[in-house]
């Protein structure tokens, strides 16, 4: 009798898995609704869990310790710690629980500080991204895609970095500079909002309400840098990209970025980095990349 074939979506991944995944994914209302919006104390001895609720009031207990919270908030819950939650009805959100196994097996997330802890998501952005990728976190488990294993493992690893971003953004905000570090914030906020116009230091200051010397003192204290060579290596980002990645001639990426005519750009180039931007287009393999 022949030997059967085995089915592989990749290889090595069987077609019909055998096995419930290492990740489960579900909305807040699914198990919620039906026990009244409350989730009674207990805890899973080889799960953890991220539970987001969007835009809302709610309660969680972690161990001994009671959260009461209001916005846009993650719990980080490790595996062995006794939770429980209460939520407003309808609240929207998701809970993610994760395997302890598949934590050995994602690269780049030792930095992810995994204590019971809330964390609070003001950015906008940042809480954009983090729905668009728990919902294709969703999409992934609920489809058996090719290649459906990367992905899920990837797509865990970038709600991680999200979360690893709000935690060091929070721990500026609780440290004793925190007005210090929120300048430095806002500093790099009107950078990536603002570089294509070409404001000098005194005018980010300005906008900044801090002295020009205070913004020194603050980027040489953060950067090891001064406000404008942080500024300038913004603009050189920008143009190692284009001239990377696009076939833009040098004078329209000159101009596109704000400079008054090519040649201010190419000296401009040429003084930053060392070559000249037609030198680091045709070398583009031998040098190093947006550094």
């Amino acid at each position: 009798m022949a030997k059967s074939i085995p089915f592989y979506d990749l290889y090595g991944d069987a077609f019909i898995r055998s096995e419930p995944e290492l990740v489960h994914v579900e909305n807040i209302a699914h198990r919620s609704s039906g026990l009244q919006w409350e989730i009674a104390p207990h805890r899973h001895t080889k799960l953890a869990q991220m539970v987001m609720v969007f835009d809302n009031d709610w309660q969680v207990m972690l161990d001994d310790k009671v959260h009461r919270l209001s916005g846009n908030w993650l719990t980080l819950i490790p595996a062995g710690i006794v939770h429980g939650f209460q939520f407003q009805p309808y609240s929207q959100g998701f809970v993610i629980s994760i395997n302890n196994e598949l934590f050995s097996a994602i690269d780049g997330i030792d930095d992810v500080n995994w204590q019971p802890q809330a964390i609070e998501f003001k950015s906008e952005v940042h809480l954009r991204h983090l729905r668009h990728q728990i919902e294709l976190l969703m999409y992934e488990l609920n489809y058996n895609e090719i290649g459906q294993g990367q992905a899920v493992s990837q797509l865990i690893r970038l709600i991680l970095i999200n979360v690893l971003r709000q935690q060091k953004r929070q721990d500026l905000q609780a440290s004793p500079s925190n007005k210090e570090s929120q300048v430095i914030i806002n500093f790099r906020a009107l950078i990536e909002a603002d570089y294509k116009q070409h404001a000098n230091v005194a005018q980010y200051a300005k906008k900044l309400h801090v002295s020009v010397s205070k913004l020194n003192r603050l980027c040489q204290r953060f950067f090891a840098d001064s406000p404008k060579a942080i500024i300038h290596k913004r603009l050189i980002i920008e143009a190692k990209r284009r001239l990377l990645y696009t076939s833009q001639t040098v004078e329209d990426i000159a101009e596109q970025l704000g400079f008054a005519d090519s040649g201010y750009f190419c000296r401009f180039f040429k003084q930053t980095t060392g070559v000249t931007a037609n030198t680091f287009r045709k070398n583009a393999d031998n040098l190093p990349l947006l550094k």
